[in-house]
């Protein structure tokens, strides 16, 4: 098999299984909030809500939420002092 044709069966598959009306159901009676939310995040972003000044700032005040503790805990890992600098001194 080709690799075309096993990206196309792949696909075919994915579609196949996206389609299917009862795993659809399943997932919406185990998750109803989940459907919800992409729901309304598709729409949001098919509205244009992309360009809107309210998107950026959610989008800057997301980063700093994720930045800020990643940089704290290198920070910190690197205050501290390994055994090999401790058997140095």
């Amino acid at each position: 098999m080709t690799e075309q044709a096993e990206i196309t069966q792949r696909a075919q598959d994915l579609a196949a299984q996206v389609i299917d009306p009862e795993k659809a159901k399943a997932i919406w009676e185990e998750n109803p909030y989940l459907i919800l939310g992409v729901a309304a995040g598709a729409g949001y972003l098919l509205a244009g809500g992309l360009a809107m000044p309210f998107t950026r700032r959610l989008v800057r005040i997301g980063m700093k939420a994720l930045f800020v503790p990643i940089a704290a805990s290198q920070l910190k890992s690197l205050a501290t002092t390994s055994p090999e600098q401790e058997m140095i001194k």
